[in-house]
This record gives structure tokens, sequence and C-alpha cells, in this order.
């Protein structure tokens, strides 16, 4: 049986004059943050109120919801990683220096587990990471190396529930030659010790040119998204591994430039994926013949091939778990006459909640 999303009414979070990058979303405590990098600055909406987070940045900012607080981390002007602590109630903390280092940083990441923030960053040479714990104290310095050496980028850092994951791209060295798709991706410990790594996890059948993924705790697994050529087709693809780096489902493409379902062609890197009451949640981003840029949805492994129209005009999408199911938070111009103004906006795609399994009791 195919089941086809339906989507609540799309809202406008807030106005935006210059956007670049991703929307970044976090929903904790019945909270909900939004994220995104206006200009060379920082904003933010808490439950739909606006705050100024920063008023300088290097990069698109960073999310991960703590116990008592989230933590907005971004590249500093200085290339280093600044950061800023966020209260449920829409407080704003001191702001924080995080890293300042010989090799810079760039293209944070972040994530929360057992306590503490992990922050994930590229500099040019490797990967990097810090733990801070919840009230903002960096607890690695220096920090610590993720990666070999190499051209990376894109850091992707999630928590899987006993461990964190850091995955990451890594770049072609010819500026001439559209490389092959190489994700990498190694455990991060609690107490701040990185599983060594010489070999990339995904490489064969992953297809050229793309430069992130998307990645998620899912179940037992982590599911990653990208977008990337397989030979005349663009596709948006999915694969499974697990925090061994074992691959448990090979690369698969859920949707392809000229497949039936639609005429519009997937966007590299523009592509979320979000575990969520035990579905897998897909979101991109393609341009149609008429040059408009749309956000389309699916339930993988439910949906597909089929998807749903998200927003006729959306890019950069975030994904984040509600209370009602997967918010999307996006840019999007606004409708004729005001379509000269661009906002972030949020939709969300509707979920039941996960059945309760009652314990049988003997007697």
């Amino acid at each position: 049986m195919t089941l086809f999303l339906v989507l609540l009414l799309e809202q406008l979070v807030g106005r935006v004059s210059q956007m670049t990058g991703d929307v970044q979303a976090s929903a904790c405590h019945g909270h909900l943050l939004v994220a995104w990098r206006d200009a060379d600055s920082i904003s933010a909406a808490v439950d739909g109120r606006v705050v100024s987070v920063s008023d300088s940045t290097r990069g698109t900012p960073a999310v991960a919801c703590g116990s008592g607080s989230w933590l907005v981390a971004w590249p500093s002007e200085d290339f280093g990683v600044d950061g800023r602590r966020i209260a449920f109630d829409g407080t704003l903390l001191p702001p924080m220096t995080i890293f300042r280092g010989p090799f810079g940083a760039s293209e944070v990441s972040a994530a929360y587990g057992a306590g503490e923030f992990l922050l994930a960053w590229a500099d040019g040479v490797t990967i990097r990471a810090t733990r801070l714990s919840d009230a903002g104290a960096v607890l690695d310095a220096p920090p610590i190396t993720v990666a070999p050496d190499g051209f990376f980028l894109a850091p992707r850092a999630v928590w899987t529930g006993s461990t964190f994951f850091v995955a990451w791209a890594e770049k072609g060295t010819n500026p001439f030659f559209v490389a092959p798709v190489r994700l990498w991706g190694t455990r991060v410990s609690t107490d701040g010790h990185a599983d060594a790594v010489s070999l990339p996890m995904l490489d064969s059948g992953t297809g050229t040119g793309g430069l992130a993924a998307s990645i998620t705790p899912s179940g037992d697994a982590l599911a990653l998204a990208w977008v990337a050529q397989h030979g005349p087709q663009t596709c948006v693809d999915v694969a499974k591994v697990n925090d061994h780096r074992v691959v448990l489902a090979p690369p698969r493409q859920i949707r392809c430039s000229g497949d039936a379902a639609g005429d519009g062609v997937p966007v590299l890197d523009q592509a979320q994926i979000r575990w969520s009451r035990g579905e897998l949640l897909l979101a991109w981003r393609e341009l149609t013949p008429n040059f408009t840029s749309v956000l389309r949805g699916t339930r993988v492994d439910i949906d597909s091939p089929p998807y749903t129209t998200i927003s006729k005009n959306g890019w950069g999408s975030g994904l984040t778990t509600t209370n009602d199911g997967v918010a999307v938070v996006y840019f999007a111009s606004f409708p004729f006459p005001d379509d000269a103004d661009t906002g972030v906006f949020l939709r969300v795609m509707p979920q039941q909640a996960p059945p309760v399994h009652g314990r049988a009791v003997r007697h």
C-alpha cells in the first residue's frame, strides 16, 4: 500500500535579507529552534520569536540541543569556531570562543549525547572535533583528530544512542575532474577518542559530484542521503551503514532526473534525511524546466517512488522531529507580488505516534 504525505500549512518563521547555506532546526523539550545565516550574521527563532545570535560569521551555523539549552556554533571570521547557547525560553547566553588554531575551521556540525556536545569541523587538512559540557566548557584542547590527512569537507555529527559518529566527504584533488562520491565516517567516544580510519566507508556505486551527505540514526543503523550524478541522470541516493562502518544497505536511487514521477532535476548537496517514529523521511531540492526551485519529500520505503511537494520555490532545507511529525525548515520567496523578498518557512510532515508495545505478564 502506498501512503502519500499530507503536509500541514506552511508557516513563516522570519524574513531574510541575504540567505546562505541551509536552514538548521532542532526541536526538543517541547520547543523549536530554527537558525540560519543571513548575510554575515546568524539569526535564530525560538518558538517563532526571532533573536540575533551573532553579527559575524564565515559560514552556516550548526545546532544541537542539550539538557538545558541549545548550542549554536559557526565558523568565525578569523577562521575559528564560535558559539552561543540559547535557553529554551529564548534567552541568549554569553558568546563563546570555542576554537582557534593554525589550520582554521569551516563547515561546523554539532551533536549531543551523554551529557555533552560534540562539534566537528573541516580545516583543509583533516576533520577535527571537540566536546563541550552542557555548560559550554571546552573539554578537548587541542581538539580530537577525527580523520587522516586529506582533502575533506562537509562533516556531519550525530549521536547513535551509545557513541558519537562523524561522517564526512572526500574532495577530489583535481579541480578539472568530477570525482566519485567518497563518504567517510568513524566513531568518537564520550571520552574523546576517535576510531582510526584509513579508507572510505562508501565508495563504489556512490556516483560522482556530490560533496555532502545528510546522516541520521535509523534504528540500529545510520542512514545517509546525498545527491550525485549517475551517468546522464542526477539522483537522490540513500544507503545504510552501522557505527562500525559496515555497509548494511548499499546506495540506491530514490529519485532521479527523468523519472516518470516528475521532470525536475535534483540539486547536488541539497538532500536531508531524518529517522522519526520508525520512518525515514527524505527531503530534497529540484530544479524544474521553468527554473523554479522545488522542495520534494517522501517516506523512504513507503512512498518511493511517489513523492510530495513541500514547497514550490524552497531551498536549503533542514529537518527535525516535533510533536506532530518531521518539521521541514527552508528558505523560500514570498508569493507574488512580494516574491522579491525571502523568508525562512516551516512545514510539517505529520506522523502518528509509534504504538506502545505492552509487556506480557505471566501469573
